[in-house]
């Protein structure tokens, strides 16, 4: 079971560290055209740069609210944090942790994304070596008229 926690803290980093997914979709029709590409842009985009371990670029993919709970989450660990950045080198200071990291970053599946005016959320798979699939859905808001990730619950 810990490990499967560990995976699901793996996954919301991957789509924002720190709660940034559920297991259900959010309510809506399927996104199409400009919008639904923008979101997914942004999804692979964050993942792509926590891999290169690009956090500044990893942390302007999150809406302020998620960086404000990324800093609040890793400082409650203690050793205080005052940025995105150092909350994520923070997280990737612990190797089991990476290799979770890492496998969502390289595994995520795209499964669809649903578009409501400025909220999307984005629903993707993993599957962890010799685990049974993952199934997450993130949510995504409009922030000056780019995608980004937003902590589970907010709409």
């Amino acid at each position: 079971m810990r490990r499967i926690r560990i995976m699901v803290a793996g996954v919301a980093l991957a789509a924002g560290l720190a709660g940034c997914s559920s297991g259900t979709a959010a309510p809506g029709t399927p996104a199409a055209g400009t919008d639904a590409a923008a979101v997914e842009a942004a999804f692979r985009g964050h993942n792509q740069a926590l891999l290169s371990r690009d956090f500044a670029t990893a942390c302007s993919f999150n809406a302020p609210e998620t960086n404000q709970q990324l800093v609040e989450q890793a400082s409650a660990g203690g050793g205080r944090v005052s940025s995105c950045e150092e909350a994520l080198k923070k997280a990737y200071s612990n190797p089991r942790a990476v290799a979770v990291f890492d496998g969502v970053g390289k595994g995520a599946k795209v499964q669809g994304v649903q578009v409501h005016g400025d909220t999307a959320s984005i629903t993707w798979s993993v599957q962890p070596p010799g685990e049974k699939p993952v199934t997450n859905t993130s949510q995504m808001r409009r922030v000056n008229g780019q995608w980004r990730l937003v902590p589970n619950g907010t709409p």
